[in-house]
């Protein structure tokens, strides 16, 4: 078990890219007023409570800017990170195609509630 001290330094360790979040891009079309762009975290690091952690934190932190509704985007068939989006309170809404490099793949956008 980790206490919250090592959270923080595998933070800067382990997590490949920290939770990007903005007001922009995909998010109009669903009438969000917030994104987040990437959560992403190591194999290992998984199932420690450090992705449920980034996930409040991002969502504070969007309440705190008064964001009303927030969405992201996972590969549709990202069935783990599904799960775990919507156990964190998203509501699966509209699948698009995306490309990227030479191929195209189907992503799901998840919504919350702020």
């Amino acid at each position: 078990m980790y206490n919250i001290y090592d959270i923080v330094w595998e933070y800067y360790i382990y997590i490949y890219k920290f939770p990007n979040f903005k007001g922009e891009d995909y998010y109009e079309e669903e009438n969000a007023d917030c994104e987040l762009i990437a959560l992403y975290i190591k194999s290992e690091m998984k199932r420690h409570g450090i992705g449920k952690k980034l996930m409040k934190y991002v969502i504070n932190e969007f309440k705190n800017s008064k964001k009303e509704k927030m969405i992201l985007w996972c590969l549709k068939e990202n069935y783990p990170s599904r799960a775990f989006y919507e156990s964190m309170g998203g509501k699966a809404s509209k699948i698009k195609s995306k490309k990227f490099g030479e191929k195209e793949y189907e992503l799901i956008s998840y919504l919350y509630e702020l």
